[in-house]
């Protein structure tokens, strides 16, 4: 009876698997014709998504920024923060190949010490913040024109659609490369499958095991047709946007310790600190390389504290100037710093302008400019300039990106024109880390 069990089950399996493998020919079939039967196309919607993807990789380096990982972790030494997030996204194949949504929930803590958090054991402060961030992905597209003098000469002269017809012939060549792949992975699939006691349960445990197998080689095809595009350069220019809006809740205060004269008491002020913002951003790649354009504006809880309206003042200052209470002293030694003068709060409107450019030169190191304009009682214009610098290893999808960054706070010289410019400059560092699949 056992021996009877095998032979039917491996008939079975020999039967549906080539039903289920005719269906993978016909969806490589069908992919292939929709793309060939439409002009404008040269890469199909899911293929697309990987593409651009990876050309997000490029750039992470605050909270902010996009990613089509499902996971990513940003530490920033100058914003003094740690961050880790999670992409959730709408179904591709329910909205014909494209990725249009992503939420993003995401946790942050702030670091006691900054740039010393980053290479020490200093510990994180207890300022957690949860945040909420809704993304619309535009429609993006590869440009692939007729034949023109900088495609260069492995192009033939008069072809019109040169590099559809080499994308069109590498994606035969890989097509058939997959179907060769899946047959022996197939045969190995169903020896793995043996000493069948129950012919219902192995059934399904074919069906569950066949469905992965095709799965993993769609998604293959999608990964791979987009790798050629990108390899070969059958395209002369690409674009991609979105639209996002985002908000930080606060989970923890913010602990500030306030007094009115260095000689009177001091008393803690629980802040919890909330912002909110949209921004419209683009990706472009072209002959002169590759650009990230941010544009928004935002709006935050702020006060006199925060803004450094107040003095800043040390233990050691305290004692310099004459405070003698033990208590109020210990007190701002053990949170290292304290405030001085009239404390209030209020509301800052930001507008801010975010380019980072990777010149054609360089897949790995590029410049990056931000400015930022505060309106209301806090209204420092600030220019960050960084250098971002994306690191791969063999694998092209594990990235880690680096950004050294230079701010200088008040660059109009209005806010605190009393203060040098040593004084407001400050050096930091960012580390990106996207991981895990991509979302396509």
């Amino acid at each position: 009876m056992k021996k009877y069990l095998i032979m039917s089950f491996i008939l079975v399996v020999r039967y549906s698997s080539a039903q289920e493998f005719k269906d993978y020919r016909s969806f490589l079939k069908n992919t292939d014709d929709s793309i060939s039967a439409k002009e404008k196309w040269i890469i199909s919607d899911r293929g697309f998504n990987v593409f651009f993807a990876r050309k997000t990789a490029l750039y992470l380096a605050e909270e902010g920024d996009l990613t089509l990982f499902k996971n990513y972790a940003i530490l920033s030494s100058e914003e003094g923060k740690f961050s880790f997030g999670h992409n959730f996204v709408n179904n591709p194949e329910k909205a014909n190949g494209r990725v249009k949504w992503i939420a993003t929930p995401s946790i942050s803590t702030g670091l006691k010490d900054k740039y010393a958090a980053v290479v020490s054991d200093k510990k994180f402060e207890n300022d957690l913040s949860i945040s909420v961030k809704m993304t619309k992905i535009g429609r993006g597209f590869v440009r692939h024109d007729k034949v023109k003098q900088f495609q260069g000469e492995a192009i033939t002269k008069g072809v019109e659609n040169a590099q559809k017809d080499t994308m069109s012939f590498e994606r035969r060549i890989l097509m058939n490369s997959l179907l060769y792949d899946l047959s022996q992975d197939s045969l190995k699939l169903i020896n793995s499958l043996n000493n069948p006691t129950d012919e219902g349960m192995l059934k399904e445990k074919k069906k569950e095991a066949i469905g992965k197998l095709l799965k993993k080689y769609k998604s293959s095809y999608y990964e791979k047709e987009a790798e050629i595009l990108e390899e070969r350069e059958l395209y002369n220019f690409a674009f991609g946007h979105w639209f996002s809006v985002k908000g930080d809740f606060p989970v923890s205060a913010k602990e500030y310790y306030i007094a009115d004269s260095v000689k009177g008491k001091f008393s803690k002020k629980d802040v919890y600190l909330w912002s909110g913002e949209i921004n419209y951003n683009l990706f472009m790649e072209g002959i002169g390389g590759k650009f990230f354009l941010s544009t928004g504006m935002g709006t935050f809880s702020n006060n006199s504290a925060k803004a450094e309206i107040l003095d800043k003042i040390t233990y050691d200052q305290i004692i310099q100037m004459g405070g003698t209470d033990t208590i109020e002293t210990a007190i701002v030694d053990s949170k290292e710093e304290a405030y001085i003068g009239k404390y209030k709060t209020f509301i800052t409107t930001q507008a801010n302008l975010d380019v980072v450019w990777f010149p054609f030169t360089s897949e790995h190191v590029g410049v990056r400019v931000r400015y930022e304009m505060n309106f209301g009682e806090y209204n420092p214009s600030t220019l960050k300039i960084g250098i971002p610098i994306k690191l791969q290893g063999k694998d092209k999808d594990k990235v880690i990106n680096l950004e050294l960054q230079a701010k200088m706070f008040d660059v109009t010289n209005t806010y605190k024109p009393e203060d040098s410019f040593t004084k407001k400059l400050s050096m930091g560092i960012s580390v990106g880390l996207p991981f895990s699949s991509m979302i396509y």
